[in-house]
């Protein structure tokens, strides 16, 4: 997969799923999470280790409500952003490439 320049390195981006959480940071190989309290609360805590500072979500249905209450109590900036559009890109879509 061809990768795109990172203009942030401070930035992530998450694939939101009914059961998982894929994110990557700064273009990064991706990590998986649950949805359960307790991995969204990793999730959050990964964040804070890693200090990000934006994050874009994409999101399905209501899937993306509650990644979005954690992350945004962290005081994060959270980007919700429309999956269509990541459709148009060349080449098979995947969740793994989508958080990329």
């Amino acid at each position: 997969m061809s990768t795109l320049p990172v203009l942030d390195p401070k930035a992530a981006a998450i694939d939101v799923g009914s059961e998982q959480l894929h994110l990557s940071i700064a273009g990064g190989p991706p990590k998986v999470f649950g949805t359960t309290t307790t991995q969204l609360h990793a999730l959050h805590d990964r964040h804070l280790s890693q200090g990000v500072r934006l994050m874009a979500m994409e999101a399905t249905g209501v899937y993306w409500l509650c990644p979005y209450e954690v992350l945004e109590k962290a005081r994060l900036q959270v980007v919700v952003v429309n999956g269509k559009y990541v459709k148009n890109l060349p080449g098979r879509k995947t969740n793994m490439k989508d958080c990329h």
